[in-house]
């Protein structure tokens, strides 16, 4: 029932998103040119790094290349589609919480759902595509398609992560800092986490999921790690996954029983 309800909305909502783009055709075509520049400039910016003899030890620029291809992989999809969490705050405190409660989706998903870009989604698979073609690198199809599974993972822990930070407006109110803040978090993914020191990054792989944003994918394809750290990555990830749901739930819960008695 609940795969069906949320298939029905995409469809709507891909509808719109095409007559979106042919009423506003202008502003589509300078979205995606705004978007191409910028990454083209990312690349240009690790290739001069790469020149002037700063690369990071054991990475040639190809194999940057392979990080870029996730690190916009990882952004685009946040942009696309897991950005809104941040701003779930201000459904709480509005009130309009109270006419979505009665909905049979669950508000966060139908916030989600309803502000998925569709076309940020294409150009952002189209990007990542290319990007690993210039590269030249030989990947492995099962590893590259991981890599994609990781990215994705992690930015649902980080929209667990924002929903949480969110869910302060039950208690305080209004939080327009709160998504200044989350929206800070996915600058992490931009240079590969292994120039950070080893606590922090025991970190970025435990409690916070900064390292899968883009550079475990990086260095999973490029067979950079060996068996047993892949593993024991694996398993953080899905520990941050499995931890950040259960957070999720229960300040959920506190907060939709606060917000219940102050509203009732």
């Amino acid at each position: 029932m609940f795969l069906k309800k949320s298939w029905n909305l995409n469809k709507l909502f891909i509808c719109f998103n095409i007559s979106r783009f042919k009423m506003f055709k202008v502003d589509s075509i300078l979205n995606i040119f705004s978007s191409l520049t910028f990454f083209v400039a990312n690349i240009f910016f690790w290739f001069i790094m790469t020149e002037t003899g700063l690369f990071i030890k054991g990475w040639s620029f190809n194999e940057t290349l392979v990080f870029i291809a996730y690190s916009e992989l990882f952004f685009g999809l946040d942009s696309a589609i897991f950005s809104m969490s941040s701003r779930f705050w201000y459904i709480i405190y509005s009130g309009n919480l109270d006419t979505l409660l009665t909905r049979p989706l669950d508000p966060r998903i139908r916030l989600i759902i309803l502000n998925t870009n569709y076309l940020e989604i294409v150009t952002t698979a189209l990007s990542f595509l290319m990007i690993i073609i210039v590269s030249g690198v030989k990947i492995n199809f099962f590893l590259l398609i991981a890599g994609i599974a990781i990215v994705i993972i992690a930015n649902i822990v980080l929209a667990l992560i924002r929903f949480i930070m969110s869910y302060s407006a039950f208690w305080v109110g209004r939080m327009d800092a709160v998504s200044e803040l989350s929206d800070c978090l996915t600058w992490f993914n931009k240079y590969p986490l292994v120039i950070m020191p080893t606590l922090l990054k025991i970190v970025f792989a435990t409690i916070l999921p900064f390292y899968f944003f883009s550079t475990f994918s990086a260095e999973l394809v490029l067979v950079k790690l060996t068996y047993s750290k892949a593993i024991v990555f694996v398993i953080g990830l899905i520990f941050n996954l499995i931890i950040w749901m259960i957070i999720n739930k229960i300040i959920w819960k506190k907060g939709i029983a606060r917000y219940e008695s102050l509203n009732g």
